[in-house]
């Protein structure tokens, strides 16, 4: 129906809306791989559910044939996330930058830039 009623996109997290906090658990990437097979030859679809580095990126990209991945609370926890960092092909060493690190460079570049009115 929501493709029918003109969505062009649709992202899918692979858990149920009472499968938060405590109740989290792994994200059901069958049920994505589903949706891919039923809309994907009309819209895009994009995956959403356990990506915490660019292996579970390939991963789930492979498993449910989704067209892209979108992260939420990992990308806020460390923005390089999708880099090769934390992922067997570095024997799951973290090869990014420090968080630290990115918060400095943030913080230069706010004292750099000011603020900017548009």
């Amino acid at each position: 129906k929501l493709v029918d009623a003109g969505a062009s996109l649709l992202t899918v997290h692979g858990r149920t809306r009472l499968q938060k906090g405590r109740s989290v658990s792994k994200a059901d990437w069958s049920a994505i791989r589903s949706v891919v097979q039923c809309l994907g030859g009309r819209v895009p679809v994009i995956a959403n559910g356990n990506i915490s580095n660019l292996d579970d990126v390939r991963a789930c990209l492979a498993y449910t044939g989704c067209d892209g991945i979108m992260s939420s609370e990992s990308i806020l926890e460390y923005p390089p996330l999708y880099t090769e960092t934390g992922t067997e092909a570095v024997s799951y060493k973290r090869m990014g930058p420090g968080r630290l690190a990115i918060a400095r460079e943030y913080l230069d570049l706010c004292r750099t830039r000011g603020r900017r009115r548009y």
